[in-house]
């Protein structure tokens, strides 16, 4: 308990248990306000913008059958949120999009394990920084 509130009191800039002074400018100034890093040069961006960006990455990292996919993944995260990238949800994206023909989706994109990885694999590009 004591090496928390020793952590709380540099954090803060006050004193520490033992009542020596402790300052903030030992903390990364990426963890001020909260502890939460920030990142005041990237503006929030809405999924559709998110998405749009990552269309163009996707497009040369993918073969077609592929990116073909991933513009419904991506369709689906527009529309219904976050939650569409959870892995949990790659089984019923997939039956949606190929009407329930789990066969149909392995035919075009390959074994399973090959699908969830290129499919936690683009997500990346939502998130990407531009340079």
């Amino acid at each position: 308990m004591d090496s928390l509130r020793y952590h709380r009191a540099e954090v803060a800039g006050t004193r520490g248990a033992q009542g020596r002074a402790h300052h903030s400018h030992h903390v990364p100034k990426a963890l001020h306000r909260g502890g939460r890093p920030q990142h005041p040069q990237l503006p929030p961006l809405t999924r559709t913008e998110r998405a749009a960006r990552a269309r163009i990455l996707i497009g040369s990292h993918f073969n077609p059958k592929q990116r073909t996919f991933l513009e419904f993944v991506l369709a689906q995260y527009v529309k219904v949120g976050v939650e569409e990238l959870d892995r949990e949800k790659l089984s019923p994206l997939l039956k949606l999009r190929y009407d329930n023909a789990i066969a149909d989706a392995v035919a075009d994109l390959g074994r399973p394990e090959e699908i969830g990885i290129f499919f936690a694999g683009f997500q990346k590009y939502l998130y990407q920084p531009t340079a």
